[in-house]
């Protein structure tokens, strides 16, 4: 009996190990605060839509990744992953800085974009030999332990980061939309349309700590592509126990 269990939790290892786990990421629905009265996010993702036109197939109340899964990420493609700006709906838009950072070492912060970014501004990420942070090819000055790292935003807010149990109260100040496969999507600045592809992802900020602030996660909407997020390994197997139990709900396709 004791060899069979054992058996067993090497098979679970082996599950929570393989890389491609794209198709296993669950949803869930996060709680929404009583909101701005400004732009909502569903209407946000829906104004960028032009397959269905004006229509997102990305439900924004049920279909966010699951908190346990977006805390870390890495780059999938080789020539680094471009990040675009979409919309910055906050008192705080001059101040605010938006980058990664190392989850062994806080202090490895790499901005992205700072307050003087708006609609349609891009940038590129790129780990370099050593774990150098590369923005548009130039030395962020940081250097990563790894090839895993997390969002954050700050400047006159926060820092929050996308792994919560980093924020007070284990806030969730980051919402992650995994692209449907099938939409096409016009970004601020782009030419024309193009597919929201699964290796592309809507990242969507409250600014406030949570709940303290109306919860409408519009503050800061960006799209980051050439990434996928990595789970933690207990978030990881859980999944998989709970597909062999009562199965889990998967993404969305519309």
């Amino acid at each position: 009996m004791k060899t069979r269990l054992i058996f067993v939790a090497v098979v679970l290892l082996g599950l929570v190990a393989t890389p491609a786990m794209a198709s296993m990421f669950p949803t869930y629905s996060p709680t929404f605060g009583p909101g701005s009265g400004e732009t909502d996010l569903q209407t946000i993702l829906d104004n960028i839509t032009t397959t269905p036109a004006g229509d997102s197939s990305v439900d924004v109340a049920n279909d966010a990744i699951l908190d346990s899964y977006d805390s870390n990420w890495e780059i999938t493609a080789s020539s680094g992953s471009v990040a675009t700006f979409i919309i910055e709906i906050t008192a705080n838009a001059s101040t605010n800085v938006f980058g990664l950072y190392d989850p062994t070492n806080l202090a490895e912060k790499a901005v992205i974009f700072n307050g003087a970014a708006g609609a349609g501004t891009t940038a590129t990420v790129k780990i370099a030999t050593g774990g150098v942070v590369l923005v548009d090819g130039v030395d962020s000055g940081v250097t990563l332990s790894s090839n895993s790292f997390g969002f954050y935003i700050g400047g006159s807010v926060g820092p929050f980061y996308s792994d919560s149990s980093l924020n007070a109260g284990g806030a969730d100040q980051m919402l992650a939309y995994q692209g449907p496969g099938g939409d096409e999507v016009l970004l601020p600045g782009a030419g024309f349309p193009g597919e929201w592809t699964d290796n592309e992802f809507v990242l969507a900020w409250e600014d406030v700590l949570f709940p303290n602030g109306d919860g409408d996660y519009n503050d800061l909407v960006l799209m980051i592509e050439s990434v996928q997020p990595i789970p933690v390994p207990g978030a990881v197997l859980l999944g998989v126990l709970g597909l062999s139990a009562a199965g889990i709900k998967l993404r969305r396709y519309a």
